[in-house]
């Protein structure tokens, strides 16, 4: 389970993102109009280990798709979700900051071992550490 940034000029985030055991990942609403509500399910070829949420900044031309717009304090800035999964695969996916919908995976094999996420600070911005065998860390280099 991974609770989204919350957006600059907010009290609370937008979305809850839930690994569960019928190998899928489940968006869900935090908004009090629609609490809970399933806003995107992405189907995963393992069970998820770890889930969370990544917020970078800039153009990131390896995202693919327009920059979100007035949600984040910078307009260049996109909502990634990232899960380990139990076979060694990282999985990154693009996160609508809008409507919370799923796009654009890529996947990375990292070893045989289940991916352990862990969100840390890099140069006082958003980072996640995923380690297996191998271990790769997400970052924003601008």
């Amino acid at each position: 389970m991974a609770i989204g940034a919350v957006p600059e000029g907010r009290t609370r985030s937008k979305f809850l993102v839930l690994g569960l055991a019928d190998s899928t990942v489940r968006n869900l609403s935090l908004e009090p109009e629609s609490q809970l509500q399933c806003i995107a399910i992405q189907a995963l070829p393992a069970l998820p280990e770890s889930v969370c949420f990544l917020v970078l900044g800039g153009d990131d031309e390896s995202a693919g798709g327009a920059p979100s717009q007035g949600l984040f304090s910078s307009s260049q800035e996109r909502l990634y979700l990232l899960v380990g999964l139990e076979n060694g695969v990282l999985l990154r996916s693009l996160v609508d900051n809008i409507t919370g919908q799923i796009t654009d995976s890529r996947q990375q094999l990292l070893g045989a071992r289940a991916v352990k996420l862990t969100l840390i600070k890099q140069k006082n911005a958003q980072a996640v550490v995923a380690l297996s065998n191998k271990s790769h860390l997400c970052y924003s280099h601008l």
